[in-house]
């Protein structure tokens, strides 16, 4: 029974890794058309700075709305801004 379990272990862990790996490559590959997309602006903006610029068009301390303050949380979370998530997540 240990050596199926160990087998049957190592079986599922090779399917998964195959399908991870293909993921990735998917991942890599769109990732490589958002960085050419980002030397198309004049000036050197960069993707980062239009979000910046588009979440700051929206003050924080205006938003009432909880379902507007936790969507805006998740996004400064999701753009790696965390300190400003932690401020949206405390209120």
């Amino acid at each position: 029974m240990t050596v199926f379990q160990v087998f049957f272990g190592l079986a599922v862990f090779a399917i998964t890794r195959e399908y991870y790996i293909h993921d990735a490559d998917k991942v890599s590959a769109h990732a490589s058309t958002v960085n050419q997309s980002t030397q198309a602006w004049p000036g050197g903006i960069t993707e980062t700075d239009i979000t910046r610029l588009i979440s700051s068009a929206v003050s924080e301390s205006t938003v009432q709305d909880p379902v507007e303050i936790s969507r805006k949380a998740n996004e400064f979370f999701a753009n790696k801004q965390y300190e400003r998530a932690a401020e949206l997540y405390e209120r």
